[in-house]
Formats: C-alpha cells, structure tokens, sequence
C-alpha cells in the first residue's frame, strides 16, 4: 500500500510530517490482483434423501350395496325408518295375462304381455303421519300380443294401429301397434313407460302422494288405488317387489332402496 505525507512548514517551527489517511490509495496493484488467492466455489453438499415416515393405518374400506335380485323378495318384514329412501337398482320382468277388459275392445279380446322395467327416484317416508311421498320414476316397454278378436271395437272391426289409442288408458305413455307376424290375423304392441309414482305397478293413474301400512311382511301404499308389495328391511336397505297385479301383466323381481345418509 503506497502512502502519502504532507509537509507543513511554519515560521520559527521545525518542518513536521504528518500521515494524511484522507489521500490514502486504497487502490491494488495489478500483480495483486492476479495473484490472489481464490475463494472456495464449491461447499459440501446436502442431502437428498429423507427417513419416510410410517404408512398411516388404512380406513374401513367401502362395502359396496347389494344388487336387487331379478327373483321375488323373500318377505321378511321390519321397521321402515322416517327419511329419504333412493331406489339405487331394480331387475323386474313383466309377464302373463294383459287385462284389456276395460278397453271396450272385443268380447274375446286377450292379449299376452312380456317387457322390462326399471325404477329410479325416491321415496320420502314420514314415519309419524304413515304417508310416503313418492318421487320414483318407472320406464321400460311392454309387448302384447293380441289375438284377432281385440280387432273388434263396438261391433266394427279396424286395423291394428287403430287399437294403440286405447290401450293407452293401460297405463302407457305410449303404443305402437302392427299387424303381428307370429298371431294369424292378431297385433304386436308395443307400450312404453314412463311413469311418476308407483315404483313397478303400471298404471293409468299413480298418486304422487299417499298413505302406507305395514302389516307383517307386507307394505300397502294407498293412493288413488292400492298398492301391495313384499318388503325385507334390513339396515339402511329395503328389499320390494310389488305383489299387486296390474293391467299390462305380473312383475317379477326385485326393487332396492336405501336410505339416504
């Protein structure tokens, strides 16, 4: 490092040096500079890798619900508990005998039904005023087969298609009817449902709203008309199927609700 002094001089006083440290040069030399010694660039590395932790305990898995049975519930009575009831699966077939005698069609006028069914929707149950409001939703189609006599309405004999507006009053929202192609002379129909209320029993008129009872291991749900089915309670989970007849044939199978939570 270079310094610098300055020199005063005053009369009748001896010369004197003074180190002056404002005009210090704090400037390197060039050789300095070069050969200097070099910071360290590299330190010591961290680590990575840590200790895991213990795996947690596992929940209680979900148990699936069961699937409805495309077999008549095995009745086994039970309490119905107040709340909303979903129908989460069904498996109902429709069979046997179409009751046509309210359609003023043909004296001898039979016909035979075979389809498929399903119900979504839910019922809301109270408890304390036995009353069910009934929020399902049935859909499927139905074929009959009708013999030639069902041709015949009020002495006059039409055409097929021309019976598809009264089988409506079946409780269809739907009929499509030609001449049959396995009945000599008879008519394929083919009904469509869509139905609000009366989970599995088709019908013209189903009550939005009605009263229940529960008498051993049948449940009776009265509206406009009167409702049976076989019902298991077990849980969270009612197990139904109607055991009333109605007018497009026999339900067979199964209707599953559970309670929502």
């Amino acid at each position: 490092m270079k310094a610098y002094f300055l020199f005063l001089s005053t009369v009748g006083a001896t010369a004197f040096a003074l180190p002056l440290t404002g005009c210090i040069d704090f400037s390197a030399d060039e050789d300095d500079l070069d050969g200097g010694t070099g910071g360290t660039d590299s330190g010591t590395g961290g680590t990575d890798s840590g200790t895991g932790g213990a795996p947690g305990a596992g929940g209680t898995p979900d148990v699936p619900p069961p699937e409805a049975s495309c077999d008549n519930v095995v009745g086994c009575g039970g309490d119905i508990a107040a709340g909303v009831w979903f129908a989460i699966d069904s498996c109902l077939t429709v069979s046997g005998p179409t009751n046509l005698s309210s359609l003023g069609l043909g004296m001898s006028c039979t016909g035979e039904s075979s389809g498929t069914l399903d119900v979504t929707g839910n019922w809301t149950v109270d408890v304390e005023g036995g009353i069910i409001t009934d929020n399902t939703q049935t859909t499927g189609t139905i074929n009959v087969g009708l013999q030639p006599d069902c041709k015949e309405i009020s002495g006059t004999v039409t055409v097929c298609d021309a019976i598809a507006g009264p089988m409506t009053a079946l409780g269809f929202s739907e009929v499509v009817c030609v001449d049959s192609t396995t009945i000599t002379d008879g008519c394929d129909c083919v009904g469509t449902v869509n139905q609000k209320a009366a989970p599995g029993f088709v019908t013209f008129d189903p009550a939005p709203a009605g009263l229940y009872t529960l008498d051993g291991n049948s449940l009776t749900y009265t509206g406009y008309e009167e409702v049976i089915y076989d019902y298991c309670a077990e849980g969270d989970f009612i197990h139904m199927t109607p055991t009333s007849v109605s007018d497009t044939g026999l339900v067979t199978g199964e209707i599953l609700f559970q309670k929502q939570p």
